[in-house]
């Protein structure tokens, strides 16, 4: 279901970096996108509109977009239950100013993920 969302972690790749950001931070980087009309700019009104239910987000590289503007995703896990992502294009410059998890926050993202995993119930 999230296969993408960790492709390449698992070798090491550096985009396959997870990167913790505050709420204000991922809406300053959908201004910025907005800004500069680039083609994922994130969902302001939704975030808006959901923060108060945002547990943790996180961004990953996904590949590059154009010229010094890489493609994102970002991942917020939330306090009511199923993740929600979206994608978002973010400059090469913004991109360092937010600090990699480590490997205990990543474990962390990981138990918060696999806690909506779907029960598949018993067969009858």
């Amino acid at each position: 279901m999230v296969s993408w969302l960790f492709r390449g972690a698992a070798a090491g790749h550096g985009d396959a970096e997870f990167r913790r950001l505050s709420l204000d931070e991922v809406q300053a980087l959908s201004r910025d996108a907005a800004v500069h009309q680039r083609s994922a700019r994130g969902r302001l009104k939704w975030l808006e509109q959901n923060r108060d239910d945002v547990r943790l987000a996180v961004l990953r590289i996904h590949g590059q977009e154009s010229e010094g503007v890489k493609r994102c995703i970002i991942t917020l896990v939330m306090e009511s239950g199923v993740p929600r992502w979206f994608t978002i294009d973010v400059s090469d410059r913004s991109l360092t100013e937010f600090p990699v998890l480590d490997r205990c926050e990543l474990l962390d993202l990981v138990s918060r993920l696999l806690e909506h995993a779907e029960h598949v119930p018993i067969d009858e």
